[in-house]
């Protein structure tokens, strides 16, 4: 079901799954965002239940805030089950997306 809701996502913005990584945190628990940006040369990174600072982020910042640093924009969203079956919740992703995808 998330992969679905990923790719629903995706390809609203324009995207497939060959634009991006996906990334499951908990196959490597203790890399922080230099080591995704390093090897994945990432200019967006979407957070999905994952607070910024556990990200390794020197920086907090509230769910769908698009935030600038280290030459990458983050979205920190709510988990994939979390925004599966709230409307609102998605909606205000879409918004999110919609403003850092230029939609």
């Amino acid at each position: 079901k998330e992969l679905q809701l990923l790719t629903a996502m995706l390809e609203a913005c324009k995207l497939g799954l060959g634009d991006v990584a996906i990334v499951n945190r908990n196959n490597h628990p203790n890399q922080d965002y230099k080591a995704y940006l390093d090897e994945f040369k990432s200019r967006v990174t979407l957070l999905f239940g994952i607070e910024p600072v556990a990200f390794g982020l020197p920086m907090n910042f509230p769910f769908f805030q698009i935030q600038a640093f280290a030459n990458c924009s983050f979205l920190y969203c709510p988990s994939l089950d979390e925004l599966e079956n709230d409307k609102v919740l998605k909606s205000k992703l879409w918004l999110s997306l919609r403003r850092l995808f230029n939609i």
